[in-house]
């Protein structure tokens, strides 16, 4: 068991193996050190979210932007890597998701800045960090 004081109503795991199930439970205990029973005991197993992926790069490759980044180093499951954009440096919208690290913008905003970062996310649908944003100028037609 672990104990913590009389106001705190949650606790973190951070010693987990991602993927192996644990049991827990809880029980209350007052200043003479007298115990409660314990609650029910409940299995989890818990997941983690993708790490950042590697640097985002953007460059442009037949006047397409051509968003390419290393991988997410996570130890269950990456499934793939969701592409945002904007164009007004935010964090956007998704716009793909793919299983590659690199995606072609098949619809770029033509003479304005489109802003893109990547997420990676896990096969219980994890979302990680955001990328670095980076800002890619599409010419104008």
């Amino acid at each position: 068991y672990t104990r913590v004081d009389q106001n705190t109503l949650t606790f973190t795991d951070n010693t987990f193996v991602e993927g192996t199930k644990y049991y827990y439970a809880v029980k209350a205990y007052d200043a003479a050190g007298n115990q409660s029973a314990r609650t029910s005991i409940i299995g989890v197993i818990p997941d983690q979210a993708p790490s950042k992926p590697g640097p985002l790069t953007g460059p442009l490759v037949n006047g397409k932007p051509w968003p390419t980044w290393g991988p997410a180093p996570d130890n269950y499951a990456v499934a793939g890597s969701i592409v945002s954009r904007s164009t007004n440096g935010s964090a956007g919208t998704e716009q793909a998701r793919t299983s590659e690290l690199t995606w072609t913008d098949p619809s770029p905003i033509p003479g304005k800045k489109n802003t893109y970062n990547v997420r990676a996310y896990d096969a219980e649908n994890n979302l990680g960090v955001r990328s670095n944003y980076v800002p890619v100028t599409v010419p104008a037609q």
